[in-house]
């Protein structure tokens, strides 16, 4: 005996953004089958961003698609963050900043954490135009990635959501300061 019904699938996608101390934290929020559902975060962006003109826009979003979580990061630079890359996966992701252009770094660090781990917490700091002059990562397993570049002075920040793992990062380059990092933004699953 064949028992015919029907079935019904309720999902309800919401975003909802917020505004704290420059930084725009948007939420993605769901209700499925009468349940809350968090998704995605994207919190930033870090830094003076779009406040140049010349400047280009940057997202790990593809890569982080094809090929998984974070698993290691690779940065460079003099005082400031000038450059990084993140592997997904197996698969390192392109070099964003200066690194392309022939930098000359005072500092080149490299952190693997591997994919039994994932990372909870992204802070550093922010010079006094804007540069990242500071960046940090700690994993679930309480492996610390940093603190790399000169920090010391501007304004600390941090990116951190209970209960979430970082995605993958995106950011904006200043052509008119050579190409380095100008502004980072986290993604989150949770």
């Amino acid at each position: 005996m064949m028992r015919s019904g029907i079935y019904f699938f309720f999902c309800l996608s919401l975003s909802s953004a917020l505004v704290v101390h420059k930084r725009r934290i948007v939420e993605t929020i769901s209700v499925e089958n009468g349940k809350l559902v968090r998704n995605v975060i994207d919190d930033g962006h870090f830094g003076s961003g779009d406040d140049w003109t010349d400047w280009t826009d940057w997202t790990d979003a593809e890569v982080f698609l094809e090929n998984g979580w974070p698993t290691a990061i690779n940065l460079s630079g003099l005082d400031l963050v000038e450059g990084l890359r993140v592997k997904y996966g197996d698969t390192w992701g392109e070099y964003h900043g200066k690194y392309n252009h022939g930098g000359n770094y005072s500092w080149n660090k490299s952190c693997d954490w591997g994919s039994d781990d994932d990372v909870i917490v992204v802070q550093g700091q922010i010079g006094i135009i804007g540069y990242i002059t500071e960046l940090e990562l700690i994993t679930a397993n309480g492996h610390v990635c940093g603190p790399y570049g000169a920090g010391g002075y501007g304004e600390s920040w941090i990116s951190v959501h209970p209960g979430c793992n970082l995605e993958y990062l995106s950011g904006v380059n200043d052509f008119a300061w050579g190409d380095i990092i100008d502004g980072l933004s986290m993604h989150w699953v949770c």
